[in-house]
């Protein structure tokens, strides 16, 4: 689904990612964890087309898309969410979804400018899903909320649901438990798990290790923007160059009571 090849990003002579590589699968979770500074964030403006690389290659569903700006990559099936929650503060939570829904109906805007019937019976049909989506969700009792007055947490659940909407093959999730109430937690682990269950690919960064090492398929350890280890969560747990880099300790056991 997603291929990375040799990924590398200089900032003013300063590198952030040297020969960064690997490839996600349809329903894998990769979490993507690592010391502060270590690139993570760089590696997900890469992969969304915030920035350039200088070396490398990104192939997404067989697709070099390396050279591709952002919408292009949300337009083909990839979307992402932030470290801080971006959402329509002035809307409410279910026009927040259903904007994510309109945005994969075709020919957008010359279909809004006209407003041709099947104009109509595409924003209808956003009208629904997006009821369908949230009723049985964290926020089915504040459908009508506006946004901006929802708490830390559910403005972040929000940003996830809106980047289920839209329907990608892969999702890339910054930090998605962070400012989270342990149910609230709870929610968006089962959340992640789900949109693999749905052959989806989640890359996740994520400084909560319990979570991840529940959670994720595989791991992807950064540091100084190379990558440290690739494996498994308990291939992970027991590497040492993992636990003196990242943890700075040596006992395995600091892994996964952390």
């Amino acid at each position: 689904m997603l291929s990375v090849e040799r990924v590398s990003v200089v900032f003013g002579g300063v590198q952030a990612l040297t020969d960064v590589s690997f490839e996600v699968a349809p329903g894998e979770i990769w979490g993507i964890i690592g010391p502060n500074g270590a690139g993570k964030t760089t590696l997900f403006n890469v992969l969304s087309g915030l920035i350039a690389v200088n070396r490398g290659r990104i192939r997404f569903a067989e697709r070099d898309i390396t050279q591709w700006p952002s919408y292009r990559r949300a337009l083909a099936g990839m979307s992402r969410t932030l470290q801080t929650p971006q959402v329509f503060d002035q809307i409410t939570v279910h026009d927040n979804v259903m904007a994510a829904l309109l945005s994969r109906m075709p020919g957008r805007l010359l279909a809004a400018a006209v407003r041709w019937p099947a104009t109509w019976r595409a924003e209808r049909q956003a009208v629904r899903e997006a009821a369908i989506l949230l009723q049985n969700s964290l926020l089915g009792s504040e459908i009508g909320t506006v946004a901006g007055d929802l708490s830390f947490g559910h403005q972040r659940v929000l940003e996830i649901y809106r980047a289920w909407a839209m329907n990608p093959q892969v999702i890339l999730l910054d930090e998605p438990l962070s400012g989270l109430t342990e149910s609230e937690r709870q929610v968006v682990l089962q959340l992640v798990k789900q949109m693999a269950a749905e052959g989806r690919a989640v890359l996740w960064v994520e400084h909560h290790l319990p979570s991840v090492l529940e959670v994720a398929h595989r791991i992807l350890v950064l540091a100084d923007g190379q990558v440290v280890a690739v494996g498994e969560p308990a291939q992970i747990q027991q590497n040492e160059t993992v636990r003196r880099v990242y943890l700075g300790e040596e006992s395995p056991r600091v892994v996964s009571d952390r």
